[in-house]
This record gives structure tokens, C-alpha cells and sequence, in this order.
């Protein structure tokens, strides 16, 4: 069978592949990477609404559940399923513990349902016991007694065992501190709006401000013309600005970031049992009932602490009230010598290696940075032709 679709890509494919005639051509999904909430990542959007024309052909392996209003399932009870669930499966589970809220809840969910202990594996580095180390001392040492050497994603094992991570926790929710909040209050502040507009005002009236979002009122009309009906299509009502925020995290980087840590790690050969032995903890159907749940009934009016949800279920695990209060948003060891290797490793493993993965398709073959610097021209058009949407219409700014 012919594959004819990605399951995964970053802007380098495009930059590579569809040269500038696509990579520059207006359309939602570059003006949406402008937004400077979405300019820092590499990764290309996939509309799991299926509403917005991609000029590639995307599979959405991600769907949305339906919203269901009367949901009532508590967020310790599905973090308890979930790890049940994992662990009816019968294989060995590696769980990567880096020390941060998001993991730490994974590890405690396995703890709590787990009867056997030796079926599980807490993956875990100096810096992640650096980061919590009350927590390592009490419950990881005692399942886990090494760190592991290299960096923790050096270490997956997807041919036999399980591999589970702590994503995409940071879209289920939006909080004080959450996933680069304090740039899209830049963005309004910048726009002459005040930090308490943020859930109140319109989206609209955001991007039809006289200080243009994208820099020229021809993309911001283009962006709410082209948007609007992705939006219409969210199962909850989509009104302010804080609204869209959430939603378009929710609906158009999920499916990227869920396979993200395959990417980190550099896997050349995926099948579709690797895939499955891969578990994003917090990525079910459930999960995202919650968060759709949780959005229209909490999040509406108010913006809590941080993490509050997961911070909770930390809290009454380890009754460590000094993390509750003081833990902050923070990448994992972000300091100090170990943290430092651990930079340092990212910048020279990840972002210079011409191994990189650039995409991945519906039948899980791996395009790398190295493969597409060395193609031909010839190569790369029939690349091109192989997963080109010929539905997209092209609009050239």
C-alpha cells in the first residue's frame, strides 16, 4: 500500500520539500506558526477538526471525543485508570521521571493501582532527582535504584517494553504560569490591550485591531476569514481571546506533541506495535473529555494557579506542602551542572544532527534531515507529488 500522508512533520520538511512556493504561500497554518505563542516550535499544526486545507495531505491518528457536558469523572480517577490500563497490557513499563510535576503525577499513578512492582521501571536522570529530590528519596529509589547515565530519552526501549511520558499535560489546561501565557499577554499588551482582557475580549476583535497581530491587515482578515470555521467546529464554544488560545493548543499541536518524545529520541525504524508500545500518559479519550470539561465549566471566567489539578493529586500522595506551594513552571534541571550536560546534549544531539526526523508518514516511514539534505531535486519533487494535497488552494502573499 502506497503511503500518501504524514502522521508528523516540522517546518523543516516544508522548508526542504515544498521550497518557498509553499512554505511562504499564505494560509492559516503559517500565520497561525507567526503567532508568537506558536513561533518558538518547530513542529507543524495538524487541524484535528479536519475544517483547514494543508498543501500536504496530514492523518489525523488523534481524534477529538465528543464534549460531553455532564462528564464527571475526577482527574485522580482517570490518572488511575489510565495506569491501570497501561499495566493490564502485561508488558514492562518504563516510566520517565523527570522530576517535574507532569511526570511525578505519572509516577504516583503507578504507585497507587500497581501490585507488582517489577513490571514497572521509573527511567530517571541526576537532574530529575536534582528537580524533587524529597520524591526520589521516599518512592523512586526504592522501584528505580540508578539513574540512568545519558539523557533519560536516550533510553527507549519500544520493541518490548512500554515507554510512558508525562505529555501532553501542558494542554490540558490553561493556568497562571502554563505554557507560554506570559507571551500572548506580551502580544495584547503590545496590542494596547490590558492583562484582564485576556477572558473577556472577543478573538476577533483581537486580530482586527489597528495594530495588526501578524503585521498587515491583509493576513489578519485572511486569519479570521480561514479560522472561523475551524473554530465553529470546536465541540465548546470558542469566544475570547483566551478561549482561542486554548483551542488552538488543544486542536492543533496535540497530535505533534504526543509523538514529540519519538522524535527527541531519534527513532529510525517505527512500526505500528512501537507506536502503540509508546504511551503519552495523559493523552487518552478521558483526558481529553476532562480537559473540554474542565474548560467550559472552570476555566471560562478565571485562570487558576498552576497546576493546580495535577499539583493536587502531588500533594495528597506525598503530603509535601512546600512543593504545592513553591513549584513553578520550569524546564526539568534547568540548572546547575547536571542540567547544563543536559543542554548541552540537546543542542548537539537534537537541533545539529542531520539524523533529526523531519516527518513521518501513515506507514510509519521516517524522513531525517540527513536524507532530505542529501536528495536530488528529482527526489524531492516526487516526495512532493507523493503527499501534495491536491485539494489545497493556494494563496500567494
Amino acid at each position: 500500500m502506497k503511503a500518501d500522508s504524514l502522521i508528523f512533520l516540522n517546518k523543516g520538511f516544508f522548508q526542504h520539500i515544498c521550497g518557498d512556493d509553499m512554505e511562504n504561500n499564505l494560509n492559516v497554518y503559517n500565520l497561525i506558526s507567526r503567532w508568537d505563542c506558536f513561533s518558538k516550535h518547530s513542529e507543524a499544526l495538524f487541524d484535528r477538526t479536519n475544517t483547514i486545507s494543508s498543501p500536504l495531505r496530514l492523518t489525523n491518528i488523534s481524534p477529538i471525543p465528543d464534549f460531553d457536558i455532564n462528564f464527571n469523572k475526577s482527574f485522580k480517577e482517570i490518572c488511575d485508570s489510565a495506569a491501570t490500563n497501561i499495566l493490564n497490557e502485561g508488558k514492562p513499563v518504563d516510566i520517565f521521571w523527570s522530576g517535574g510535576i507532569d511526570s511525578t503525577v505519572v509516577v504516583i499513578s503507578f504507585l497507587n493501582v500497581c501490585k507488582d512492582l517489577s513490571q514497572i521501571n521509573i527511567v530517571y536522570d541526576k537532574g530529575g532527582i536534582k528537580e524533587y529530590p524529597l520524591f526520589y528519596e521516599k518512592y523512586v529509589k526504592d522501584v528505580t535504584q540508578e539513574p540512568v547515565k545519558t539523557w533519560i530519552y536516550e533510553n527507549v526501549n519500544l520493541d518490548d517494553n512500554i515507554v510512558v511520558t508525562g505529555h501532553p499535560a501542558q494542554f490540558l489546561s490553561q493556568s497562571y504560569g502554563g505554557h507560554h501565557l506570559g507571551d500572548l499577554f506580551g502580544e495584547l499588551k503590545r496590542l494596547g490591550f490590558a492583562k484582564d482582557d485576556f477572558k473577556t475580549i472577543p478573538w476577533q476583535e483581537v486580530f482586527s485591531s489597528d495594530v495588526t497581530v501578524f503585521g498587515n491587515p491583509m493576513y489578519d482578515e485572511y486569519f479570521i476569514e480561514h479560522i472561523t470555521p475551524q473554530v465553529e467546529n470546536a465541540p465548546v464554544k470558542i469566544e475570547t481571546i483566551s478561549d482561542l488560545w486554548w483551542w488552538l493548543i488543544f486542536s492543533m499541536r496535540w497530535q505533534t506533541e504526543n509523538i514529540r518524545p519519538l522524535i527527541n529520541n531519534r527513532i529510525q525504524k517505527l512500526n505500528q506495535q512501537k507506536l502503540q508500545n509508546f504511551k503519552p500518559f495523559f493523552s487518552t479519550d478521558d483526558f481529553q473529555k476532562w480537559a473540554m470539561w474542565d474548560y467550559d465549566k472552570n476555566l471560562r471566567k478565571t485562570l487558576p494557579p498552576f497546576k493546580t489539578y495535577l499539583k493536587d493529586i502531588i500533594y495528597d500522595f506525598t503530603n509535601d506542602k512546600d512543593y504545592y506551594i513553591n513549584k513553578k513552571k520550569e524546564m526539568s534541571g534547568n540548572s546547575g551542572e547536571e542540567n547544563a550536560r543536559r543542554r548541552g546534549f540537546i543542542r548537539t544531539k537534537l537541533h545539529k544532527a542531520r539524523d533529526n526526523i523531519q516527518a513521518i508518514d501513515n506507514q510509519y516511514n521516517i524522513f531525517t534531515a540527513n536524507s532530505l539534505y542529501n536528495s536530488t531535486e528529482t527526489e524531492r519533487k516526487d516526495i512532493l507529488n507523493r503527499y501534495r494535497n491536491p485539494d489545497y488552494v493556494i494563496g500567494i502573499i
